[in-house]
């Protein structure tokens, strides 16, 4: 903590820029103070500001620790994964607190997930160190399978820069090439031309650094400490890491390479289908594996009958005979992030009328093309949503999983009498408008204590009177929200639809699912039942009724495989197995 920008406590003497952390002995706020403090740093081009504003140098040609705007990756823009545009290429940094502690708003991309604003040095070193040390405990506990990469990077840079202070500058930096290598990187500028440039690590190397360093490929693991290379990594059989299917695609159909990552699941392939008494044979021609790949030790074929086995990267546990079978990687959130991954690839058409019922979708579609917008015609908008019941086929979860039904919301727009702008909510509000409304007749003509003396209920209904609405809210409203999970709007809903496509299907939202209401039983969603049909009480699960429920992807065994599938006999010609040829399978 003694060394350069590291130090969190404000030093006696420094140099140039440093002293801009340091709020009571900043001299950096003109050239003149900035010189003043150590004239031997002026030739190096020091930099200084303009009152309280730090402006590093700008470069087209090189990116260090005190040239060069920041830009973001082609593929990763910054909306999505790159730095934020408030950031102003990291070239400038204006402190805004009027007195006390530095406070420049640095924003920074602190988690995988989340974007976070530091108001200075001190206060990201102790967020990013503190997290560091609770994820790496959860990785040692085996609740992680790995430390968030941005969280890695920044506990990283702090690491260096607490050991190298400014000598930082001299070995980390990039410098513009014009030949792309494995040690290049190509950078894309947000501006008017859309430029981008290549960047070359030009510095030592050894200040680089990821999580993953020094570990053993996927599904492989070392026996012990004493590890000196990748031969010492062996195949744990734990997990599937690239699978590929035996049978062929259609005539007319190409096969489509399968992703390897976590959590991919082959939706492309054939299955084989067989009818009774129909017999399958399958042909493998396996002579051209390289010699070291050893059946068992390193691939396998395996035969599912009438189940879906795990996504790759999945390890599942063995079952005990007490507990069911479940897995114990990837986590439970983990594996809803799959869920919403398929949610958001695969969508499926809808068609709703103004006054939200279905319509079909071939007589939507006609309509709409007909139509001077894209998609809506008058009365009719034609939009998609995130197919649940393909997602929910797909095996995701480990156990089985009980699922209630859901639907996907829809928004609804209100005209406000007063301020005349549009209000846009969800349409569920009406629903809930309803089920509240139905019971405050219930209690308006039910003659309880809190309205004695107010003439209540007419015909069964409750009287529109403020004295009595403000009764219920006031003493009655927490039995509702015990009752129904939900606290009721305020006001009655017009429940006009929004026939708007594009806010309504929300493509940019992180998680779908989340976009679903939960039910406490099913209903055709174009049927009047809908309004008898009660929410999904959070706290009382137990009063709704599952309408699905998805097998768990560890309960799917491979088949039995005949004898020569489950030993290897080594043969004369020099394999480690006897599988190097063409081996032939057949099933019934």
């Amino acid at each position: 903590d003694d060394l350069g920008l590291g130090e969190p406590t404000v030093p006696s003497m420094g140099n140039g820029k440093r002293d801009f952390w340091y709020s009571d002995s900043r001299v950096h706020l003109d050239r003149q103070s900035a010189t003043a403090m150590d004239p031997s740093m002026e030739p190096f081009g020091l930099n200084w500001g303009e009152g309280k504003v730090c402006k590093f140098l700008p470069s087209n040609n090189k990116i260090s620790l005190t040239q060069g705007r920041i830009p973001h990756s082609r593929d990763s823009p910054i909306h999505a994964r790159g730095i934020p545009s408030e950031s102003k290429g990291y070239l400038e940094f204006e402190d805004v607190a009027e007195t006390g502690n530095v406070d420049v708003r640095f924003p920074i991309r602190f988690t995988w997930q989340s974007f976070l604003v530091f108001a200075n040095y001190f206060e990201l070193k102790t967020s990013a160190v503190d997290e560091f040390k609770r994820e790496r405990d959860a990785v040692a506990a085996g609740k992680r399978s790995n430390i968030d990469p941005f969280v890695f990077d920044i506990f990283k840079s702090i690491q260096l820069i607490e050991q190298y202070g400014e000598k930082l500058e001299q070995f980390a930096y990039l410098e513009a090439t014009n030949t792309s290598s494995s040690l290049s990187i190509e950078l894309s500028y947000v501006d008017a031309k859309n430029s981008s440039a290549l960047y070359a690590l030009a510095g030592r190397l050894d200040w680089c650094e990821c999580e993953n360093i020094l570990k053993c490929p996927n599904g492989t693991a070392t026996s012990g400490v004493g590890a000196k290379g990748m031969n010492d990594c062996v195949s744990t059989n734990e997990e599937v890491i690239h699978r590929i299917s035996l049978i062929p695609p259609p005539p007319d159909e190409i096969a489509k390479p399968m992703s390897t990552g976590e959590g991919s699941i082959d939706t492309d392939s054939s299955r084989l289908v067989l009818k009774p008494f129909e017999t399958g044979i399958l042909t493998v021609d396996l002579s051209m594996l390289p010699n070291n790949i050893t059946y068992n030790d390193h691939y396998r074929i395996s035969i599912y009958d009438g189940c879906q086995p795990c996504p790759l990267r999945y390890k599942c546990n063995a079952s005990n005979g007490h507990q069911p079978k479940t897995c114990f990687n990837p986590p439970l959130e983990r594996q809803y992030e799959f869920l919403n991954g398929c949610l958001k690839k695969n969508r499926k058409m809808v068609c709703l009328r103004d006054d939200g019922t279905h319509e079909d979708i071939q007589k939507c579609s006609s309509r709409t093309n007909n139509s001077s917008s894209a998609r809506s015609s008058g009365s009719l908008l034609l939009f998609s949503e995130p197919d649940l019941e393909k997602c929910l086929s797909r095996p995701y979860f480990c156990l089985d999983t009980e699922w209630n039904y859901r639907t996907y919301r829809r928004l609804c727009q209100e005209n406000s009498a007063i301020s005349g702008e549009t209000e846009i909510y969800d349409c569920s509000l009406v629903h809930r408008w309803n089920t509240y409304a139905h019971w405050k007749n219930n209690v308006c003509c039910s003659e309880i204590s809190e309205l004695r003396g107010f003439d209540s209920c007419r015909k069964n209904e409750c009287l529109d009177d403020p004295r009595i609405e403000d009764i219920i809210r006031g003493k009655l409203i927490n039995v509702f929200e015990r009752e129904y999970g939900f606290i009721p709007p305020i006001r009655k809903p017009s429940g006009k639809l929004l026939m708007n496509a594009t806010l309504q299907e929300a493509l940019d939202h992180e998680s779908p699912l989340d976009l679903f209401h939960e039910w406490r039983e099913q209903f055709p969603e174009s049927s009047k039942l809908m309004q008898e049909v009660k929410l999904h009480h959070p706290k009382k699960p137990h009063l709704s009724h599952p309408y699905k429920i998805t097998s768990g992807c560890c309960n799917c065994k491979r088949h039995a495989m005949p004898t020569f599938f489950e030993t290897n006999n080594p043969i004369s010609s020099g394999y480690p197995d006897n599988k190097h040829g063409h081996v032939q399978i057949t099933v019934t």
